[in-house]
């Protein structure tokens, strides 16, 4: 049993049951560093019906963010993780568990590098996976007031050698060479009339949304199987979960439910 609960260009609230037995509630957020956006209202009213549940379970998009670094909701909404980070806060507060919807990334590179499941080459998942990261830092140095563009490059930079680290760690796996350099020469290769520009929100949101909008996009035809393999994942989490009497409240970003059609056909 599925049901719409809201609807939206600023979230889509959607609820599902399996057999009487468990459900989940899934709410696709618009990813906002801005506290005073109305969704919090909406997100808040609804975390603190499904209170009312028992053998609760929360489910996040991403990993699950240490909310030992957030002091209160506005820490967390204005931090790189923004409504995740609320989620965390959220879990540790009412002592909730909370898993990620994601599935292991050395699972989903070899899958994708399987020839019926879009064939990448290891370094165009790697460029993925460091450019859908871009978009969520770059939203993270507005919401903390670094407007300078030269601040905001170095700030990119940073974060893109810091964050090759942890993706290494999580694939057991790295390019020989994992610096801003080599993503730098892979953009080159992959963007060859497109000079690199890693302050270009739109850009890096466009080719790591999911969608193909130009069929001439490496990036974005991997991006569109990574994100039909972490929506197929997502799915059997959440049928196991009901199964075993989980009554989940699970957040995810709302392209999900906009663009690649949500998880509601999965019941």
């Amino acid at each position: 049993m599925s049901e719409t609960v809201a609807d939206s260009n600023r979230i889509s609230i959607h609820w599902h049951a399996y057999k009487d037995i468990g459900s989940v509630l899934m709410l696709y957020v618009n990813h906002t560093q801005n506290p005073e956006d109305p969704q919090y209202t909406i997100l808040r009213q609804q975390f603190n019906d499904w209170l009312m549940d028992n053998n609760k379970l929360i489910r996040c998009e991403g990993r699950v963010p240490d909310a030992r670094y957030y002091t209160d909701e506005e820490a967390a909404i204005r931090s790189e993780r923004s409504e995740m980070g609320l989620l965390a806060l959220w879990s540790a507060n009412h002592d909730i568990p909370m898993l990620s919807f994601e599935p292991p990334l050395s699972e989903q590179a070899a899958a994708l590098m399987q020839l019926d499941y879009g064939s990448c080459q290891p370094d165009e998942y790697w460029f993925y996976l460091i450019a859908r990261q871009i978009p969520q830092a770059l939203r993270s140095l507005h919401a903390k007031g670094i407007q300078s563009p030269e601040e905001q490059a170095q700030s990119i930079r940073s974060y893109i050698d810091q964050t090759t680290t942890r993706i290494g760690k999580e694939l057991g796996w790295q390019p020989a060479d994992s610096t801003f350099d080599h993503f730098s020469r892979l953009a080159a290769d992959y963007y060859p009339d497109q000079p690199l520009d890693i302050l270009d929100y739109d850009f890096f949101w466009n080719e790591t949304i999911g969608e193909i909008h130009n069929p001439n996009s490496r990036i974005q035809e991997v991006s569109h199987y990574a994100n039909l393999h972490r929506e197929a994942y997502t799915a059997q989490l959440l049928t196991e979960d009901m199964a075993s009497g989980k009554n989940v409240f699970g957040m995810m970003g709302n392209p999900h439910a906009t663009m690649m059609g949500g998880l509601g056909s999965y019941y």
